[in-house]
Formats: C-alpha cells, sequence, structure tokens
C-alpha cells in the first residue's frame, strides 16, 4: 500500500513539476517577448525651437542699396514647431519654421516674412542613453515674401482707384534647400531635454523674384544662396 501511495506521490509530483517548468518558459517567453517589442517601439514627441539663420548675400540687396531702400539682414531670428520620430539608431524630423525681417530708414521700409517646412534624416552613431550626437541631411522648401514701401502712405477710401495710389512694391520667392546637418542631445533622461540643430543648406531650385501684383521685369534668381542655421529645440 505504501509503495502505491508514494508512486501515486511521484507521479502528481513529476506532473506538477513538469506544469511548472513549462509555465516558467511561457512566462520567460512573453517576458522577452514584450521587452523586443518596446526596443522596436521609436520614440515620438512634438518640439518648439529658437535660433537663428545666416544667410550668404542676397542678389537683390544690390538693387535695394541702389534704390536707397533698407538692405536684408544677413542674419534672421528663425522659429520651429516640428515632430520628431527617434530610434535606438535614427531620427526623423518634419518641422515649420520662420523668419521676420523689418528695417526703415526715415523715408522708407522693408519687411520680409519667410515661412518653410524641412525633411531631417539623421543616423545615431553615439548614443548614450543621456546624450546622443547625430548626422544626416535635410531638405527644405522655404517660400519668402517681401514689401517695399514708402513710411507715410495714406490710403483714402473715398479713392480706392489703385492707379492713384504709389509706393508700394510686393515681391516673393520659393525656394528648395538640400544640405547636411548635425544634431546634439543632452539631458534625455531628465524633464527637459535638449537638443542644438546645427546645418548648412544651398538653394538648388527656382528663387526666381516674382510679384503676385505686377509683371516683374529684369527678373533674376537666388539660386545657389546658401543658409547656416543653428538652432536650440525643447521637447514637449
Amino acid at each position: 500500500m505504501k509503495k502505491i501511495v508514494f508512486a501515486t506521490i511521484c507521479f502528481f509530483g513529476g506532473q506538477a513539476l513538469l506544469l511548472a517548468q513549462e509555465t516558467v518558459t511561457t512566462t520567460t517567453t512573453t517576458t522577452t517577448t514584450t521587452t523586443m517589442a518596446d526596443e522596436n517601439n521609436p520614440k515620438t514627441s512634438f518640439y518648439v525651437g529658437f535660433g537663428a539663420a545666416v544667410f550668404e548675400d542676397h542678389k537683390i540687396s544690390d538693387n535695394l542699396a541702389a534704390a536707397g531702400m533698407p538692405g536684408i539682414d544677413e542674419v534672421l531670428p528663425e522659429m520651429t514647431f516640428g515632430f520628431n520620430v527617434m530610434g535606438e539608431d535614427y531620427l526623423v524630423d518634419i518641422e515649420f519654421n520662420t523668419n521676420y525681417l523689418d528695417k526703415k530708414t526715415s523715408t522708407d521700409r522693408i519687411r520680409a516674412v519667410a515661412a518653410g517646412i524641412k525633411m531631417r534624416g539623421h543616423y545615431i552613431p553615439v548614443n548614450t542613453g543621456n546624450f546622443y550626437l547625430s548626422a544626416g541631411a535635410d531638405l527644405s522648401y522655404i517660400g519668402s515674401n517681401y514689401d517695399l514701401f514708402t513710411r507715410g502712405n495714406v490710403i483714402d477710401l473715398n479713392d480706392l482707384n489703385p492707379g492713384t495710389h504709389t509706393g508700394h512694391i510686393s515681391l516673393y520667392n520659393n525656394q528648395f534647400y538640400a544640405g547636411p546637418s548635425l544634431a546634439f542631445g543632452a539631458f534625455q533622461k531628465s524633464s527637459f531635454p535638449l537638443r542644438l540643430n546645427v546645418g548648412y543648406e544651398w538653394a538648388l531650385i527656382s528663387g526666381k523674384w516674382k510679384s503676385e501684383y505686377a509683371n516683374v521685369n529684369n527678373t533674376f534668381r537666388e539660386s545657389g544662396q546658401g543658409r547656416f542655421y543653428a538652432k536650440l529645440t525643447f521637447l514637449l
């Protein structure tokens, strides 16, 4: 009888041990799968950035100087809002940028607003978790609008004939840029992760001066113009 009881205990004990081993194996496999899935999921975030863009001389600057108009600054402030996707060894940005210019003399004034979209693709060769360095390329499309006008202009609502109103020139150009860029990320594990973006771009396509309100004679292109930018971005 004791042998039968002992054999029964051994049988059920063996079955319980096998079941426990299967449970542990299943749990381990599940845990490993979950960890791999987390590693393969890139991080996404929105960000804002503030910095400056440094332009090479605009070709139109000579024409402005000849007319006695204020020139275009080589350094313009730049603001950015973007969306970032970051993996273990890569990052991708899509961002919107804008620049603003307002210069005047005692008699004339020039205002300019530039807005564009940029796509950035980077490889990350160095990533310590809290700091990373990435390098890659940018593709940008920027549209710029310039208003040149005489200060003190008066519009008479009782006389809206455009032929009697002068002293205002409106011009625009659109340019496609491409070039290399770098990014330095810091404090990535803190509550305020930062990133410094720097890059240099060349205008490759278009850049021809046009107007929505008049035909432009003796027009030319700003193609080939370069621009350097540096800005600090804050993840939201």
